[in-house]
């Protein structure tokens, strides 16, 4: 009989404990925590002969943690600013992809952090600190509908300087690879579950569908992972934009659906915000239309989704719900008339 989802997030659970607790998992910890120190002391070293910035060293301390192996430091400066350092080992993380598109969102003027200095070959950056707080901290009833138009307009302007052959493209064996997580990691390995071959092959079908749909889509530039965790509050030149070293060139409403249908927050108003998107971009769209096209964008999406939940053990339990809450809404508008009348918001 298949799991409901309480049992189903029980058993993850307990799958995540008992990997954690093992002992070959302990002895990995202990030389991960090795090979970061070593690389604590290169990037102290590399501070150390930057001069320009007048940094105090001994201020150096932890400032945040993203899903890779990255690894962020706040550090001081003699003259009252503080800096961000990190290091982003070069044999997980592409600084250089960092460093173009820092650039190239500084010039449509989005607000990113600046390179200051970079030393690629040991993966070290040093970047302007865009504060504290990001979306997910300062969002709630009161600052939603502000916070959300601003960061569908900085998605407008990205999207309207959007040129081919400059990011990497989001194509169909892109598109493919990241679709196949959902069986890879999600079906068989924390479900334990085989597919069929008539399963595999409808499940085939299906995504031959999503393909075709995405790549029908006009081709943008795509963060891949535009939400409020990667959305920082700003004063001024609000959102400030992270984490995009990751930028493709590919389906229109990717980022869209990695806004409004955030893993970790979720709001009624999200077709009243689709309709600023619109009004932004200045086509004439159906919204049922654009219904049809936020699907295909959300089943590739959860693609991504499976690939946390393989590497980041912790969050399992939220991660799968999430997934549970964006599998069964598919399924269902799938099958629904996708050019009804739209759904009115509602608040929370």
């Amino acid at each position: 009989m298949p799991l409901k989802l309480p049992e189903l997030c029980a058993q993850t659970q307990s799958i995540a404990k008992t990997t954690m607790l093992s002992p070959d998992n302990q002895s990995a910890n202990s030389v991960t925590s090795e090979k970061k120190e070593q690389r604590l002391a290169a990037l102290k070293a590399w501070l150390g002969g930057l001069s320009a910035h007048s940094l105090e060293l001994g201020t150096l301390r932890p400032a945040s943690a993203d899903a890779s192996f990255r690894q962020f430091y706040r550090i001081d400066s003699k003259d009252g600013r503080s800096l961000i350092a990190m290091d982003a080992p070069p044999a997980t993380e592409n600084s250089a992809a960092f460093v173009k598109m820092a650039n190239l969102l500084k010039s449509i003027n989005l607000t990113v952090p600046e390179v200051l200095e970079q030393h690629l070959e040991e993966g070290f950056l040093l970047v302007t600190d865009l504060g504290f707080h990001t979306y997910a901290h300062v969002l709630n009833l009161d600052t939603a509908h502000h916070l959300y138009l601003d960061a569908i307009d900085a998605l407008v302007l990205m999207q309207a300087q959007s040129q081919p052959d400059v990011l990497p493209e989001y194509d169909r064996a892109f598109l493919l690879r990241e679709l196949n997580l959902f069986p890879e990691w999600y079906i068989n390995k924390h479900l334990g579950v085989t597919l069929t071959e008539a399963q595999t092959i409808t499940l085939n079908k299906v995504f031959d569908h999503l393909l075709a749909s995405a790549l029908a889509q006009p081709q943008v530039y795509v963060h891949r992972d535009f939400h409020s965790r990667n959305l920082m509050w700003m004063d001024k030149g609000n959102p400030g934009i992270v984490d995009f070293q990751d930028a493709v060139y590919g389906p229109i409403t990717y980022d869209l659906v990695s806004l409004l249908r955030d893993a970790y927050v979720q709001w009624d108003e999200e077709w009243y915000w689709i309709g600023r998107y619109v009004t932004g971009k200045k086509r004439n769209v159906r919204v049922c239309r654009l219904r049809r096209i936020l699907i295909v964008s959300t089943v590739i999406l959860n693609g991504w989704v499976c690939n946390v939940i393989s590497k980041f053990w912790a969050s399992l339990r939220a991660c799968i719900t999430a997934m549970g809450k964006i599998i069964s809404w598919v399924i269902f508008r799938l099958s629904w008339n996708m050019c009804a009348k739209p759904a009115t918001a509602t608040k929370n």
